[in-house]
């Protein structure tokens, strides 16, 4: 792989198989280490381009990608340079929480092909958050919740880009969004359905329990099939192991099918 650009919160490389890229973003619980992107190991096993991105403010990227793209404007149009660089035919983009917040929304902004956003955030209004009942006394909670408000005191933050579900009212024409959770999470639950009547949207309901579709995923060895190109349209039998229910999404009702995991 060669590549393009490497620094604390960014690396892009070209891959072997340069008709996939695969977008990913790091969720803000990522903290620096030996595998400074979640992702990695992962899309390094494809041999995919990829572009792997962190929060460097843990902020649902609202402080942008660096200190020169301070914000989700500039870092938009960092990424849509580098993809046009890499010049893919199918662009895959991932998130889980955070991760799965940018995912969506870079991914609708970008125009990708599709994107799998794993338990994500989808309201950080101050109205939605002060009134949640997921926003407790817990010390998780109350982390989150301090990270809100630094987000909506920040001058970079953008907060028509707080409620995806108003960003996806607008349809991109061609972008497909894959959201998991875990039927045993009520926050992630909400999360998913706030977007569930946004076009192109189709949820996937995992039977699993907390904030942690993405390792379930993962555990079963299923998460390679979400980055293959030619399965992106045959995600229910490729899942059907790990989907505790019948879904319907928006994008299904309107071709007339369904998304359906174990009946």
């Amino acid at each position: 792989m060669g590549v393009h650009y490497r620094d604390e919160s960014l690396l892009v490389e070209e891959g072997e198989h340069r008709s996939l890229l695969v977008l990913a973003f790091n969720s803000a619980f990522r903290r620096m280490g030996r595998r400074r992107f979640e992702f990695s190991i992962l899309t390094h096993s494809l041999r995919c381009s990829r572009i792997h991105c962190r929060d460097r403010l843990r902020l649902w990227y609202h402080g942008g990608i660096d200190e020169a793209h301070p914000d989700i404007p500039s870092s938009t149009e960092l990424l849509r340079r580098y993809i046009a660089e890499l010049s893919p035919n199918d662009v895959i983009v991932l998130g889980a929480s955070a991760g799965g917040y940018a995912a969506v929304l870079f991914g609708h902004l970008l125009g990708a092909d599709s994107v799998h956003a794993f338990a994500p955030s989808t309201r950080l209004t101050p109205e939605y958050v002060h009134q949640s009942p997921f926003f407790g006394s817990s010390q998780r909670q109350q982390w989150w919740l301090e990270r809100c408000r630094l987000l909506w005191a920040l001058p970079s933050a953008v907060p028509r880009f707080f409620d995806l579900s108003r960003v996806l009212s607008e349809y991109n024409g061609r972008t497909k969004y894959f959201v998991h959770y875990c039927t045993g999470s009520d926050k992630d639950r909400a999360d998913a359905e706030w977007i569930r009547s946004s076009p192109g949207v189709r949820l996937f309901a995992h039977d699993c329990h907390g904030h942690a579709v993405f390792a379930h995923l993962l555990q079963r060895n299923l998460v390679y099939k979400l980055v293959q190109p030619e399965l992106q349209d045959r995600l229910d039998e490729a899942l059907r192991p790990s989907l505790a229910n019948r879904t319907i999404s928006a994008m299904d009702a309107s071709v007339g099918t369904k998304s359906v995991g174990r009946d």
